[in-house]
This record gives structure tokens, C-alpha cells and sequence, in this order.
């Protein structure tokens, strides 16, 4: 046996001796698409997708749309072209997903390329000709955005060590006694500066923000003990840690300036108001009753003295 026969024996088994090597190869055009369509599932048809067999293409509004360009009308398509249309949903269902898993990659890609970084904008041109991405290009994209996080880490970690330390324990025990149930916000009043709680639902739970007494202009808060500045805001530090050191003392200084409650800001009238500086219903409130109950003795010993 020559070489080729044992080649064709390797080849075909057993069958060697049923293959027409002499058979002429299809040249028509006819022939080729005969043999193609056998390949593609023979002479068996299906019911077209796109037109669901009625071999009309149908609006979304119910108007008729000619014939369907699928199957041209026939309603009955090759198994081919199902293989192709489920292949082609299978390839959308499969970049869907893949979007899904890459959100913060895919968002991290269009942030930079929107602001003008010609590698990702390349990379979104890659995107949408491949529907996906490689996994090096993945991977550059998650090293960059871990050298982003570590730059801005650090960066918060530097202007939180530059704030000023504010010892907000007073302020705190001042705000948690403090049981304002017909305000809407809290507010502490001093000559300088005025200081309210943020809400427990809001943005920064447990915050402290302040503002300039004189014209009501925010300034920062306090956020864990840290002073947080507003940029381009008046500086307060100063009276900030003036206040969170001694809140009554500069609730007195208040109240002795302006004749009014720290709490309110109404005018204080009544004598022992007066000299309390806080009046007699901010005082149960605030936890400021001890401040009234010293003011009323120390009226009550005066006009003792005077009487004697």
C-alpha cells in the first residue's frame, strides 16, 4: 500500500475503501449552496422569529410593514438562520451580564475618557466595537482605580491631620440633654457663633454645624472632633474652641450681651431670666435648670439681705 493509501486508511478507518477520491468538488454555484444548506440542517425549515411565521413584518403600533426581511415573506427560515438569531441573543445576553459584573470598571472608563484621557477613550472605542473588554484591559482599569483610592486616602489623611482638634464633649453632653420637641433644629447661640446638631436621618448624622451669630454665614462643622472649614468661610476657630471648652460660660457672655435666651434667641425680661440667661422654657429642655434654680437663690439671699 503507497503512502497515500495509508494516509486515507489512517484517515477514514475502515470506510477507506467507500470514499470516491475521483469525485468531482461542486463548482456551481447551485452546488455550493446545496451542500451549505445541508450543512446548515438540510431541507427542514422553522418558523421565522423576526415574524413569528407570518412571513409580515409588523409594526409596534399593529400597522403592517411589508414582507419580513428575515424570511422575504415565506414565514419559514433555514435551521441556520435560528442558529445565528440565538447566537446573536445569546451574545447580547452575555455582554448584558458582562456590563452588569464591570459597573465601577465601565463607570471608572467613561469618567476619564469624558475628561479627555486618550487611552480611555480608545478603550471605550474598543468597547463599543467588541461589546466587552480583555481581561489586560480590565486589569488596568482596577489598577488605576486602587491608585486613585490610595492617593485620595492619603489626601484625606493629611487634611484630617491639619484640622484643628476640637474637644466637643461639653457640646455633646450639652446637645444629647437637650429635648427641643417643638424646634425643628437646635441651636446653641453665642456672641460669635451659633452651633446646631445635624439630624440623626441626614447627611451627616451626629454633626455639629456652625455658623457666624452676625449674619447667619455657614463656616464648617465638627465631624469625630475635627474641625472641617468651609473654603473661603470667616474663621472661627478660635471662638469654636472657646465655646466647646466652657458652653456656659459663653451662653452668659450671650445672654449678657444681647439680653436674650442662648436657646432661642428670644429677649429675657423677667429677672431671674436675666440672670439665669436662660429662660424658663428653654431651660428644662436644654438641662439648663440648675442655671434658673442658682439665679432665683441668689435673688431670693439679695432680697433677704435687703429686708434684714
Amino acid at each position: 500500500m503507497n503512502q497515500a493509501a495509508q494516509t486515507g486508511k489512517y484517515l477514514f478507518g475502515d470506510d477507506y475503501e467507500d470514499v470516491n477520491f475521483n469525485a468531482p468538488a461542486p463548482t456551481s454555484a447551485e452546488d455550493i449552496q446545496k451542500n451549505a444548506h445541508i450543512v446548515n440542517g438540510g431541507t427542514q425549515e422553522f418558523k421565522c422569529p423576526a415574524c413569528r411565521g407570518g412571513g409580515r413584518f409588523i409594526t409596534y403600533t399593529g400597522r403592517d410593514g411589508g414582507p419580513c426581511f428575515k424570511c422575504k415573506g415565506k414565514g419559514n427560515v433555514s435551521k441556520g438562520v435560528i442558529a445565528a438569531a440565538k447566537g446573536k441573543a445569546t451574545k447580547a445576553a452575555n455582554e448584558l451580564k458582562w456590563r452588569d459584573e464591570h459597573k465601577a470598571e465601565l463607570a471608572y472608563m467613561h469618567k476619564r475618557a469624558d475628561k479627555g484621557n486618550n487611552f480611555y477613550a480608545g478603550m471605550r472605542e474598543k468597547l463599543n466595537a467588541y461589546g466587552t473588554l480583555t481581561e489586560n484591559q480590565l486589569k488596568a482599569i482596577q489598577t488605576d482605580i486602587d491608585k486613585d483610592d490610595a492617593f485620595w486616602k492619603a489626601k484625606k489623611a493629611e487634611q484630617d491631620a491639619a484640622r484643628p482638634d476640637v474637644p466637643t464633649a461639653a457640646l455633646e453632653t450639652l446637645f444629647n440633654q437637650a429635648k427641643v420637641k417643638l424646634a425643628k433644629v437646635a441651636i446653641f447661640r453665642t456672641v460669635d457663633i451659633t452651633i446646631n446638631k445635624a439630624k440623626a436621618t441626614g447627611v451627616n448624622p451626629g454633626a455639629l454645624y456652625v455658623k457666624k451669630t452676625d449674619g447667619g454665614e455657614y463656616c464648617g462643622k465638627i465631624v469625630n472632633g475635627k474641625w472641617i472649614a468651609k473654603w473661603g468661610a470667616p474663621d472661627v476657630t478660635e471662638a469654636l474652641q472657646k465655646v466647646a471648652a466652657d458652653p456656659t460660660a459663653e451662653a452668659i457672655a450671650y445672654a449678657l450681651k444681647f439680653k436674650a435666651c442662648c436657646c432661642c434667641g428670644q429677649a429675657l425680661y423677667n429677672p431671674v431670666s436675666v440672670l439665669a440667661v436662660v429662660g424658663p422654657v428653654c431651660a428644662p429642655k436644654w438641662g439648663l435648670d440648675h442655671l434658673r434654680l442658682a439665679a432665683a437663690k441668689m435673688l431670693a439671699d439679695e432680697k433677704a439681705e435687703d429686708q434684714a
